[in-house]
Parts: C-alpha cells; sequence; structure tokens
C-alpha cells in the first residue's frame, strides 16, 4: 500500500495487520504494534505528529510516533476506511459506505 513519513521515521502497515515504525538511515524497528491485527489497518498517515490508520470496521487509531502505543480511537460508520488522508490539524476519512468523516486531531 503505502507508508507515511516523518523526520525521524517511516510508518507502514503490513498484510497481517502489524503496523511499524522504521528507523530512516538504517531501517531497523523501532517499535511493532501488533494490537491491529486482526482489524487489517490502512497505509498510517500523520497529522499534527500523531500516527493514524483506519481499519476494516470503521475504526479510526492513533498512535503514538515515538511508542507505538495506541493513544485515542475515533468511531465512522462501522464500514472499512477506505481512504485516509492529512489536511491540516485534521484526517478526512472515507469509509466503504460512502461516509466522509474530519477528525480533528490534538
Amino acid at each position: 500500500d503505502g507508508v507515511a513519513i516523518d523526520a525521524k521515521y517511516v510508518y507502514v502497515a503490513d498484510t497481517a495487520g502489524n503496523v511499524f515504525a522504521l528507523d530512516k538511515i538504517n531501517g531497523a524497528t523501532v517499535w511493532k504494534l501488533e494490537k491491529l491485527q486482526l482489524r487489517d489497518p490502512g497505509t498510517p498517515i500523520i497529522v499534527r505528529g500523531k500516527i493514524l490508520a483506519g481499519d476494516k470496521d470503521g475504526l479510526i487509531h492513533v498512535m503514538s510516533p515515538e511508542s507505538g502505543d495506541l493513544i485515542g480511537r475515533v468511531p465512522t460508520d462501522g464500514s472499512r476506511v477506505v481512504s485516509l488522508v492529512a489536511n491540516g490539524d485534521r484526517a478526512i476519512a472515507q469509509t466503504d459506505k460512502g461516509g466522509v468523516f474530519a477528525i480533528g486531531v490534538k
């Protein structure tokens, strides 16, 4: 799918549903979040320094860029998040049912 990149790390979700932060210099795994394995997370994005990824159940998961800890979760309409893009201090999500959601990130 794709990756998100900030000044230090590359963020990616694998086909098993793990989300990783990889060091940009040497490719080493900085952290691995396994809690989304059954949720089929999409490509991560970065909004206001936080990592976000949508899943098959319509949830947007918010992660700490330094530790990978889940620090928030936002529901949409219960269908797969098919598109998630950063727009300033918000994430814009579109779901399989056609719902469009703007999610503010603090």
